[in-house]
């Protein structure tokens, strides 16, 4: 063993002596400081990595929460003018279907009063003329209820279609 060290001992004498000792004590210790240093630093960038995102993660929960609440006030509007437009649908199909019924009622009417031919002879035209009148009668009161139905529906027909 003394052979080891005295060996050791001659290499550092012939390289340089002590600035070789010198030289690695300063490089061991450079690279002692370099990672206390380095894991001081990455600890620090961790602390600061996550506090960045637990403050990220509180700003999406808050925007996250105002969204949410403007996207159900948006779906509760929605959802009402949805609600209105079928009870409009609705009220309006009615109507249209109350005045097609009734102006069908009166060109049923209006057609029975003028029928495509007439007899001649003086029994029928009396028997004629009665049936007319009352012909006539049922065509008007059928056409008074259109109309009445339709001034009744004025409101719901758009001015468009009216023209």
């Amino acid at each position: 063993m003394d052979k080891f060290i005295n060996l050791f001992c001659n290499v550092i004498e012939a390289v340089g002596g002590p600035g070789v000792i010198i030289i690695a004590l300063s490089a061991l210790l450079s690279k002692f400081w370099i990672d206390l240093f380095m894991n001081k630093k990455a600890l620090e960038h961790s602390k600061m990595i996550e506090q960045f995102k637990s403050e990220l993660t509180t700003k999406q929960e808050e925007i996250k929460a105002n969204f949410t609440t403007k996207l159900e006030v948006v779906k509760g509007r929605v959802s009402e003018k949805n609600y209105m437009s079928k009870v409009r649908f609705d009220a309006e199909f009615e109507t249209y279907r109350n005045l097609n019924m009734v102006f069908s009622v009166m060109l049923r009417d209006l057609k029975m009063i003028s029928p495509p031919f007439f007899q001649d002879s003086k029994d029928n035209k009396t028997l004629q003329h009665v049936q007319d009148e009352k012909l006539f009668e049922i065509a008007e009161s059928a056409f008074q209820a259109a109309q009445n139905q339709l001034f009744q529906n004025a409101a719901f027909i758009d001015k468009e279609k009216c023209k």
